[in-house]
């Protein structure tokens, strides 16, 4: 008498249970991925900007779509902006980016918008293009 131990499943209902089992890892990845993509820019204050928005299929003038946004739509803080942010503003392009964060990082937060005529590049014509973009900081806040 041949020794068989009995079968709870067939191969069919195997095949099933391991692709149940395989959608649901694969859900859950999924929604891991996307909770892992969010990205938070608390440094604009009243609304997210997509940039896209403002060039309806145009670049904007010098591509800075903040040369089409009211300053009220858009606030950035210079001391916790990342670069994408700081290009938003008008007449900041990359390499003003990279400027500002590299003086904020070798001489810590600015204590006031007037301190950007100290990152090269930025002079008073610039920092009044750019100062109602900004938000307050340090010195800036005391009246």
């Amino acid at each position: 008498m041949p020794d068989e131990t009995p079968s709870y499943f067939t191969p069919a209902d195997i095949r099933v249970v391991f692709l149940l089992t395989f959608l649901l890892l694969a859900g859950g990845a999924v929604v891991i991925y996307q909770k892992s993509k969010a990205v938070i820019y608390p440094d604009l204050i009243t609304k997210q900007i997509d940039p896209a928005q403002f060039r309806n299929g145009k670049a904007a003038a010098r591509d800075h779509p903040a040369t089409q946004v009211e300053p009220s739509q858009l606030r950035i803080n210079i001391n916790t902006a990342p670069a994408d942010s700081l290009r938003m503003l008008p007449e900041i392009g990359l390499t003003l980016a990279a400027r500002i964060i590299q003086y904020r990082q070798k001489h810590g937060h600015f204590q006031s918008i007037d301190d950007l005529v100290n990152v090269n590049g930025i002079g008073p014509a610039k920092l009044k293009a750019i100062r109602e973009y900004l938000i307050p900081v340090g010195n800036d806040s005391v009246n």
